[in-house]
């Protein structure tokens, strides 16, 4: 859904995907093979710095999919080294240019240690990252978020980089789940997109609860990372409430509010007039998605 949102914004032009954590290369085939199916093999694919070789299971979906293929084939880019790559895009545009970081931040130790000069072209940070009042499933107690937690000092230095971040916390983003009947139309369309999801969703759904894995389901799983990217659009400030804080990750990955030290990030803390907001944010999305399961 995230990279669908950014794909189909008339705000953003998308100039690379660059993939983190885990096996980068799997998830690479994850990434060409959905660009693929909706005909944008014009936007490079950059591989990131591999954390270790765990596959999860959406990787399965992909798992025949040849990168060479996708290369001699079907026009499709793909950088090996997608550091270099975030790099070169980044220093070569004639504007600053802003990230969209849906997973945990292993790219950018390597990013800053190499390359220090993109700081000051980058314009800003949209993540996805944090949990402050909520945890996952909203639970109040708070929890370590995995994009924090996976690599904490990765996390510190995509914070501490000196570029404006905002992030969508768990107290966000956990909450966005598209219920049944738009999620079902999703997956039901005759369009590339519609078929993606569908396909994609059998192979990711079973990591949270095998009885919703069917193409009937109760509601989406969350998506979150549709929120992040939505943080990048003018339509951020509609449904979202985005404050000024300062923001400490101790040390085993949990994000706290301070008012003294750590990091000056902007959060959505909370949804726009509460329900309304995040309701608001449901119907656009689940709008925005649908009308995409058509073939062109």
């Amino acid at each position: 859904a995230a990279l669908l949102l950014a794909l189909q914004s008339p705000e953003l032009d998308v100039k690379l995907v660059v993939t983190a954590t885990n096996d980068t290369t799997a998830r690479a085939r994850v990434v060409a093979k959905y660009l693929l199916a909706v005909n944008r093999t014009d936007v490079p694919i950059g591989i990131g710095v591999p954390v270790k070789d765990t596959l999860q299971s959406l990787y399965g979906w992909a798992k025949d999919f040849k990168l060479d293929d996708y290369v001699a084939n079907h026009g499709g880019k793909v950088y090996q080294d997608g550091v270099r790559a975030m790099r070169d895009v980044i220093m070569m545009s004639s504007q600053p240019v802003e990230i969209i970081a849906i997973a945990p931040a292993t790219n950018f130790p390597s990013l800053l240690s190499r390359f220090p000069e993109v700081v000051s072209r980058v314009s800003s940070i949209q993540a996805m990252g944090g949990s402050f009042h909520i945890g996952y499933f909203n639970s109040s107690t708070p929890v370590a978020e995995y994009n924090i937690a996976l690599c904490v000092d990765c996390s510190k230095s995509m914070y501490n980089a000196g570029w404006p971040v905002t992030t969508t916390p768990l107290d966000t983003c956990s909450l966005a789940s598209l219920p049944a009947a738009p999620f079902s139309l999703l997956l039901s369309g005759n369009g590339p997109v519609s078929g993606i999801f569908a396909e994609s969703w059998i192979y990711w759904c079973p990591r949270n609860s095998l009885s919703r894995c069917s193409l009937n389901p109760l509601s989406s799983d969350s998506l979150m990372d549709a929120v992040a990217t939505t943080l990048a659009t003018s339509l951020a400030s509609e449904f979202l409430e985005i404050t000024k804080a300062r923001v400490n990750i101790t040390s085993d990955g949990y994000t706290v509010l301070t008012e003294h030290g750590g990091y000056e990030v902007n959060v959505a803390l909370q949804w726009r007039n509460g329900v309304y907001g995040l309701t608001a944010f449901l119907e656009w999305l689940g709008k925005e998605l649908a009308g995409k399961t058509t073939a062109a």
